[in-house]
């Protein structure tokens, strides 16, 4: 996946970019930072441990390939099944939110 995105990367004119579309940049920078805030905000008022955590956060922002590798770098093979779930479910409800909201704003 990171390749993919990579290779996709390279293709954007970095100057262009910003001419055109600073603030959409800026908005997915505020978004990003806004939903991690609100991920671990909820983890400290519901009071879940620091590797489900860790895990979770791992599989929205990365994606589920990259679950296995963090709970090896943790030490906790316990969490895999969660991070796992919480990436898949993360895809499959984003998909469908997204044809919702494709169709609502489309023609």
């Amino acid at each position: 996946i990171l390749v993919f995105c990579v290779a996709v990367g390279s293709l954007v004119n970095p100057g262009q970019l910003l001419a055109t579309g600073g603030s959409v940049l800026a908005f997915c920078g505020f978004v990003i930072a806004l939903s991690l805030m609100l991920h671990y905000f909820l983890g400290w008022i519901f009071r879940v441990d620091a590797d489900t955590l860790i895990i979770t956060s791992t599989a929205a922002l990365y994606s589920p390939p990259f679950v296995p590798m963090v709970a090896e770098a943790l030490g906790n093979r316990a969490v895999l099944i969660s991070g796992l779930t919480t990436g898949l479910v993360g895809f499959a409800v984003g998909t469908q939110l997204g044809l919702i909201i494709a169709g609502a704003l489309g023609p």
